[in-house]
């Protein structure tokens, strides 16, 4: 199956949820994170999820950061398609961007992050990933010291036993889902 494909079928179960069925798992995701990093992290970029494509709810892991002092950084998709980031300091700061994605304002000063929740179509146990091919996280994961946790969150039915990979795509070390939080085979 080609990467379009998987994001197709991944997709269409996706959006097969209810909603309350959705914001359940979702919360089983968040916990997840909470309990397992917060305890060690001082700094996290996370990704917003957008209800509509029943992609994880973030908004808890936000919540339960700033509530903690850890700083939260998220990204920022510009007009043309470039992505940044944006530092949060309270829910305010959020707002509708472009393609209807919620925000913070651009703030280039993000140096390094302790943990990235990377959001994905669909991810491997060896810490491969499909996104929606556009290639902004790729290109900023590249970019972290190797010592980041690079953590993929996602629904139990998106964990697949293998996916296309091309030369450019980066391993998650971590993956975490509604049941648990694996460290990738490739991180061992």
């Amino acid at each position: 199956m080609t990467k379009q494909d998987l994001r197709i079928e991944i997709q269409s179960k996706r959006l097969e949820l209810e909603l309350s069925q959705y914001l359940s798992l979702c919360k089983k995701v968040t916990d997840q994170v909470i309990t397992e990093y917060f305890d060690d992290v001082k700094s996290i970029h996370v990704f917003i999820g957008m209800q509509k494509k029943r992609e994880i709810n973030t908004l808890p892991v936000i919540v339960e950061a700033l509530r903690r002092g850890i700083e939260v950084w998220a990204p920022v998709i510009l007009a043309n398609k470039t992505l940044v980031h944006g530092k949060i300091k309270s829910l305010s700061d959020l707002n509708e961007g472009p393609f209807g994605l919620i925000q913070p304002e651009e703030d280039s000063n993000l140096v390094e992050t302790e943990l990235v929740l990377v959001p994905g179509l669909a991810f491997t146990l060896d810490g491969n990933r499909i996104g929606w091919g556009k290639g902004y996280y790729d290109g900023f994961l590249s970019n972290l010291r190797s010592d980041t946790i690079l953590a993929g969150l996602c629904f139990d039915f998106q964990l697949l036993p293998v996916v296309p990979v091309d030369i450019w795509d980066v391993k998650m070390n971590r993956i975490i889902t509604e049941s648990g939080s694996y460290i990738c085979q490739s991180s061992i």
